[in-house]
């Protein structure tokens, strides 16, 4: 739009790659654990905003910053998480959010507590908390700069938000700001200059050339405010099933990598940053289960062909007052498909954000109906995968072999899933053993079940149980000729 300018973010998208279909969650926790795990809400458990959702559990989701850690990287979170809901702004909570960022792969942190910030005072600046928090996060770029290790730096400022007493606030730059309106023209300002402190300081360490810049948003705009959109007037759509409640900006620099002033037009959702981000370091994406995400390393380097056609959104209001409210969407470049509880709504979007056109299903046309089976067919098939996890090829080799293991489904949590470190087959001499390795829960029980098919009723128990110590441990059982599949069980302490 051009209602704010914000002449250093847009530096971004000119020296790099901007998307010109990136969509997000409609609200910024389910979008921060969409990225963090490249995994969807339905899956990583991260449904709303606010309590009682969540936390993103330590135990059943691994986070890039976990895996790029493990690389050897130096790992930084500056600003908001908002995927802890400590519950208040206590010592205690503070402390205890503070563990959860560092058990989920952030050495280092300097961040509020809940999804809304308390903004402190606005004069004089250095009072003013998204300025400390901007401090922190270029002190850190600063200190690894100097330092051995790659790094990353998640900076998810607290800008554009609302205030914890509600509302928007004024700025250190527009300290009079009195308005809804000058107020978030005035945090826009102020963000567009806290991102270019952040370029300047890695222009200062001299590493900017040698650094990946990714700006994103984490959800649209709020419905109170309005903006001008090639010269048209559009209005926010924050948590709800319009294109613009998750359609955000995502600019990627790369230099010599990223050809200036390239703009992709292949569809994008947030799960994809997570694959991306551990190709560009070198990592290995995990195939023990579901990631959601596609990989866009390959357009960054100029590879024309689009990495996704479909991409899903969706808003739960699970453990709120509204426990049964719930929408998702899937759309391609034409068509939107929303599911909002038991109804279904075909959209044609070839206008958006201006227009989104409800097409009745009585009045639709074969390629209508056509777009309307294919998305269908699309989330439907989004949520069967759930049951299967990775499949019938967890290797992924492109074949089903047998003793194929998927991680198992703890009985307490639909969305938990435990993580196999190695599994290994062995069939010499017809005497057919699997053994698996993998991290444990101290307490927690695990027991391997085997099974021929997926099917939920086929799994049968095929050894004794043995209790988590917390560190790593093995089972080896007697692998059936006819057990294809075999599972961890997991019981809670």
């Amino acid at each position: 739009g051009s209602s704010w300018p914000t002449p250093r973010i847009n530096s971004i998208a000119t020296a790099g790659m901007r998307y010109q279909n990136a969509y997000s969650a409609p609200s910024c926790a389910p979008t921060r654990a969409q990225v963090l795990t490249g995994r969807y809400q339905f899956r990583n458990g991260v449904t709303f905003p606010t309590l009682p959702n969540g936390p993103l559990s330590v135990t059943d989701e691994t986070t890039f910053a976990t895996i790029l850690q493990q690389q050897g990287y130096a790992t930084g979170l500056a600003g908001k998480w908002n995927v802890f809901h400590g519950g208040s702004t206590s010592t205690g909570d503070a402390r205890a959010q503070a563990r959860h960022i560092a058990a989920h792969g952030f050495e280092e942190s300097s961040t509020f507590l809940g999804h809304t910030i308390d903004y402190g005072a606005v004069q004089p600046e250095e009072e003013f908390v998204p300025f400390q928090l901007n401090q922190w996060a270029c002190d850190f770029v600063e200190r690894k700069a100097a330092g051995t290790r790659p790094f990353l730096l998640q900076y998810s400022l607290g800008l554009v938000h609302w205030a914890s007493g509600g509302g928007l606030t004024a700025t250190p730059l527009d300290p009079t700001a009195a308005t809804q309106e000058q107020r978030y023209a005035a945090m826009m300002t102020y963000m567009d200059k806290m991102v270019g402190k952040l370029l300047d300081t890695l222009d200062d360490a001299g590493i900017a050339d040698n650094t990946v810049v990714v700006f994103a948003g984490d959800n649209g705009t709020w419905s109170a405010i309005s903006s001008i959109w090639n010269g048209r007037t559009i209005q926010g759509g924050k948590l709800s099933s319009l294109d613009t409640g998750s359609w955000v900006p995502l600019y990627v620099r790369w230099p010599g990598v990223v050809a200036e002033g390239t703009i992709y037009e292949g569809m994008t959702d947030f799960s994809d940053l997570f694959p991306t981000f551990l190709e560009i370091a070198g990592a290995v994406v995990p195939n023990y289960r579901i990631i959601d995400g596609i990989s866009f390393l390959p357009q960054l380097k100029g590879e024309e062909e689009e990495h996704r056609e479909i991409v899903y959104a969706g808003q739960f209001w699970e453990g709120t007052s509204q426990p049964d409210r719930r929408f998702e969407f899937v759309r391609d470049k034409s068509y939107k498909l929303i599911v909002d509880g038991a109804e279904e709504s075909l959209y044609d979007i070839s206008r958006s954000p201006a227009l989104e056109r409800l097409i009745l299903p009585g009045n639709q046309t074969a390629e209508q109906l056509a777009a309307r089976t294919r998305l269908r067919n699309y989330l439907r098939d989004l949520h069967q995968a759930e049951l299967a996890e990775t499949g019938a090829d967890s290797d992924r080799d492109g074949m089903t072999d047998f003793a194929e293991v998927i991680a198992g489904t703890d009985p307490t949590s639909p969305r938990s899933r435990l993580a196999l470190s190695e599994v290994l087959l062995d069939s010499a001499a017809g005497a057919r053993t699997c053994t698996l390795r993998f991290p444990t829960v101290t307490g927690r029980r695990y027991r391997v079940q085997s099974s021929a098919t997926l099917d939920r009723d086929g799994w049968t128990f095929v050894s004794d149980p043995v209790t988590g110590t917390g560190s790593e441990i093995e089972i080896v059982i007697s692998a059936a000729t006819a057990a294809r599949y075999y599972r961890l069980s997991v019981e809670q302490p």
